[in-house]
């Protein structure tokens, strides 16, 4: 069947070129990486290609997971005639087609984590019948479109159907079950089968399954085969019946793809969308899911050497279930009305595609864009199943039926392509949010999500060669290449903890067995050093991307939130020294985009965000960077940031800081920074660096003055920690001040020589010692915690 054993999907999309129409199919689906990576690089070469995506209606998107392009740049159709469940790619053109039929769902982990079998045809009988399904498809949910008069001139007459030994076909359960039909052909095809292994991650109604293939192919040897923690199979129910035994398959992936082996003296393998279920290989749409697999001759007999069968007890088999959603075939919609899609056509009419309409309807059409709604009054005529309404639509438009103020269809987006391009520019991402949906990201897997919607700029091919930055602080030009996209490198980041070592392709199939022992610490350096690399690379690709673009507190607070949860997931199992190292190529790389990029306007709120993670960031580095850095990092934030006194020391009060420290834990808090040392009093001495970086800023003569108040209050504060914050803001601008370190050190002589209770005394006596000068403390054990 195949000629290959790994087929990159992503790699294959980037060289599809010249085709005009494009079919997908998938049961659960991704907006952000469909649109970030599936759209947009299919878009590079084929940029007229009109795509309609079918997904299943349960799986539609909620508004919340919609982009600004979900559903209009593409049309998006909802599934709801059954449990929508096959995975067809189709590129059809005038000259050339091409389609892909498998178990990928348009979902990151279906394209990346998982171990998926897909088949690739550009047969003229495959095509044409993968354009029948589409056909009949369409027929059966309802639609009538001039999608379905472009299909049928696509559809091509295969030359010679039926006359080839081992013809590969197409099955579907649109009209027969794909079990039923699968086993005709393999009875036809087959001498004799003597050996049948069957594996799929779902199972239901096995055991009648079982007894049907035994029954037809009088077969004495099936195995069941199961792959650990991903199965829910009730092995109770098969230990009664005979010629079936139960093997395991072992795999560094996650296995969702379902096939079937017949073998004999020659091998026929079935692969697709099927479970081994009822509904999925045993009824029809009617009253079953909707499925779609190919069968046909094993060509590479090699396909399967990836995998490991062993035996697995009856004990082990049982423990080694999960629990899982046994997805049952679905009831016709509940709503009372269907909307199948809404799409403006090219004479500026809304048409609106539905089902379910027995009788005359009196409704209301609303139409909910992101600033308004309003609502059109409508009748819906019995057997109808589009209607056309000069309605404007301007900007994403959502659109629903009522009856009395009650909604009674589902909610679907309008598909309006030509007015989509300038949106995806405007496309602004719900800024409070960010933060928070970065702090909040389960796994890495949910991260890149995240960052794939927080960067709609991945939409485009290339960015421009030059960006001025808005209202820019200091003010230049900045140019470069771009070099690999973001999502390549997060992409190869999602894959290094998986492997231990050098990441394969996005979807290069299984991983293959590992080496002997003593190769071992070399894979586990290469992946260490890799991930060096990697966030070297990941850095270099947002500044140039990002930075370069938009130098706001808000995308540095970003880019340090994402880095961080990155360290968090990938170097989590590593030794502590290793994380710490991690956290030094980060400040390392802070301090240099501060220092190229510098800063845009500056308001209260991206303040109170990108500070504390900075604080963050320096506490977990001070004790092996010794403050230097740091130190130099906030100098050059003061510097640019006038607003930061005012956060830090309204009206020039320096103790403002220590309650700014609290607002710092706080935000820790909130953002799930959870320092490696609980002691706070580190944070006390950062803060105050922050302090004495806003005085540095200033004039000579206003610096001395501010001085000589805080020496004083020293003195006269209650609180020996106001007094101890005070003292390390001095101990920073002793050593950085030059113009003013002789005076300073007089002031505090002159101030040391009063009657002073002792600790006091003590504080003065440090601030004037340089072998207790703070930034020369090693550790940075605090004496005074």
């Amino acid at each position: 069947m195949a000629s290959e054993n790994f087929l990159n999907l992503i790699q294959e999309f980037k060289e599809i070129r010249g085709y005009e129409l494009a079919f997908f199919t998938t049961f659960s689906f991704d907006p952000i990486f469909f649109e970030n990576v599936i759209l947009r690089t299919l878009r590079r070469n084929n940029p007229a290609m009109a795509t309609i995506v079918l997904v299943d209606a349960e799986h539609y998107p909620k508004p919340a997971k919609m982009t600004s392009s979900t559903g209009i740049d593409y049309l998006l159709i909802p599934v709801s005639r059954a449990l929508f469940h096959p995975k067809v790619f189709l590129f059809l053109s005038e000259k050339k087609d091409l389609a892909y039929i498998g178990s990928h769902n348009l979902t990151l982990s279906g394209f990346t984590h998982n171990l998926e079998l897909t088949y690739k045809t550009e047969e003229r009988a495959l095509i044409s019948s993968c354009i029948e399904f589409f056909l009949e498809l369409f027929s059966r949910i309802s639609i009538e479109s001039p999608i379905i008069d472009t299909l049928s001139k696509k559809k091509k007459e295969p030359k010679e159907v039926g006359t080839e030994k081992y013809e590969t076909q197409l099955l579907h359960n649109l009209n027969k079950p794909i079990l039923k039909t699968a086993l005709e052909y393999v009875m036809k095809e087959a001498t004799q089968i003597t050996k049948i292994r069957i594996f799929a991650p779902f199972f239901s109604n096995e055991v009648e399954l079982l007894k049907q293939i035994i029954d037809t192919t009088k077969v004495n040897n099936i195995e069941l085969c199961i792959q650990r923690n991903n199965h829910n199979l009730n092995v109770d129910n098969i230990q009664n019946v005979p010629f079936v035994s139960l093997k395991e398959i072992i795999s560094n992936r996650t296995i969702h793809s379902k096939f079937f082996i017949f073998s004999g003296h020659d091998t026929f393998v079935l692969v697709g969308s099927p479970n081994f279920t009822e509904p999925a290989l045993n009824r029809t749409i009617d009253n079953g899911n909707v499925e779609v697999a190919i069968i046909g001759k094993l060509e590479n007999q090699n396909l399967f050497d990836e995998l490991t069968f062993k035996e697995i007890s009856v004990s082990d088999a049982k423990n080694s279930t999960r629990q899982m959603d046994l997805f049952s075939p679905k009831a016709f919609s509940s709503h009372e009305v269907t909307l199948i899609m809404a799409l403006i056509d090219d004479y500026g009419e809304l048409i609106l595609h539905y089902d379910g309409v027995a009788d005359e309807k009196q409704l209301s059409l609303v139409l909910q864009t992101s600033s308004d709604e309003r609502k059109i009054p409508i009748i819906l005529e019995p057997n109808t199943k589009q209607k056309a309404f000069q309605a404007k639509i301007a900007g994403q438009t959502t659109v629903w039926l009522e009856k009395d103020g009650n909604i009674v269809s589902n909610k679907i987006r309008v598909y309006n392509p030509s007015g989509s391009k300038l949106r995806i520019m405007d496309y602004k991402p719900d800024i409070d949010r960010i933060p928070s949906l970065i702090a909040n990201a389960k796994d890495p897997e949910n991260l890149i999500q995240i960052i794939l919607a927080l960067l709609p700029e991945e939409r485009h091919l290339t960015v421009p060669e030059k960006h001025h930055l808005p209202e820019p602080s200091p003010g230049r030009m900045l140019s470069g290449e771009t070099g690999e996209s973001m999502y390549d490198i997060l992409m190869r980041l999602f894959r290094v903890p998986r492997a231990q070592v050098a990441p394969r392709s996005i979807t290069e199939g299984p991983i293959p067995p590992s080496p002997n022992k003593e190769k071992e610490p070399r894979h586990i350096e290469i992946n260490h050093n890799y991930l060096v690399n990697l966030l070297d690379k990941w850095t270099t690709s947002f500044s140039k991307r990002k930075l370069a673009i938009d130098n706001s507190l808000l995308n540095y607070s970003a880019y340090l939130l994402i880095s961080l949860k990155l360290i968090e997931f990938f170097v989590k199992s590593n030794k502590k020294e290793n994380r710490m190292q991690f956290l030094i190529q980060l400040t390392n790389h802070i301090a240099s985009l501060i220092d190229k990029y510098g800063f845009s306007k500056i308001g209260q709120k991206d303040l109170q965000l990108f500070i504390p993670i900075i604080l963050y960031l320096e506490t977990e580095t001070s004790a092996t960077t010794k403050f230097e850095l740091n130190f130099k990092i906030n100098k050059r934030i003061a510097k640019e940031m006038k607003e930061l006194e005012n956060l830090i020391a309204p009206s020039g009060n320096s103790l403002e800081g220590l309650k700014f420290r609290e607002q710092v834990l706080a935000k820790w808090d909130e953002l799930k920074l959870t320092p490696s040392n609980p002691d706070t009093s580190l944070l006390r001495k950062l803060v105050s660096s922050l302090v004495a970086a806003t005085i540095l800023g200033k004039d000579s003569e206003t610096r001395m003055s501010v001085y000589r108040g805080i020496v004083k209050d020293i003195s006269e504060v209650r609180c020996d920690e106001d007094a101890l914050f005070l003292s390390y803001i001095l101990q920073f601008s002793i050593t950085y001040d030059t113009d003013n370190k002789n005076n300073l050190r007089l002031e505090i002589k002159r101030m040391k020589e009063r009657p002073l209770r002792g600790f006091r005394r003590t504080l003065y006596g440090d601030i004037l010692n340089p072998n207790m000068n703070i930034l020369l403390s090693g550790s940075l054990s605090l004496r005074y915690a």
